[in-house]
């Protein structure tokens, strides 16, 4: 991304549509985790996505691979054991974007329901780049930071 995508807070000067298909794209990241559409989930990233999870000084998960495994394996665990989770991502933000990339920041909140009590697991930050794609915006690098340092021991949790 060069210099001229660069955009500031109160910006008008991007492309609404992409940039409403952007978010709609990290939306339907966590949906599509929650509700096990797994082939729509790794149809949001890129070809070659870049992929950290960090937990502080930790890293929890690196590269497509390791998370897209993770990410499957937790869920179907969560189904086994009827535990219903809701990824929520918010607050996004936009450092840049052009007509071919866009990067930027966003909250995320990870809820759980297990036994009828919902509680908040973990909070954290996404810093995301999205590519165009032949017409559609791709997941391009997801680096995860959760702040509960409890997250991500064991795959059933």
């Amino acid at each position: 991304m060069d210099a001229s995508t660069l955009v500031s807070a109160g910006d008008t000067t991007f492309d609404v549509r992409d940039r409403l298909a952007i978010i709609n794209v990290l939306s339907s990241y966590g949906f599509f985790i929650d509700h096990s559409r797994f082939e729509e989930f790794c149809g949001l990233f890129s070809s070659r996505p870049t992929v950290e999870m960090w937990c502080g000084k930790d890293l929890l998960v690196e590269g497509w691979e390791q998370f897209r495994d993770l990410v499957i394996a937790r869920q179907q665990a969560f189904e086994r054991d009827n535990v219903e989770r809701r990824h929520v991502l918010t607050a996004v933000r936009f450092d840049a974007q052009g007509a071919q990339a866009a990067s930027g920041q966003a909250y995320v909140l990870l809820y759980s329901t297990e036994h009828d009590a919902s509680s908040l697991v973990t909070t954290g930050c996404y810093e995301f780049t999205t590519v165009n794609e032949r017409g559609q915006w791709k997941i391009d690098r997801l680096i995860g930071h959760v702040d509960s340092r409890n997250y991500g021991k064991g795959v059933g949790r």
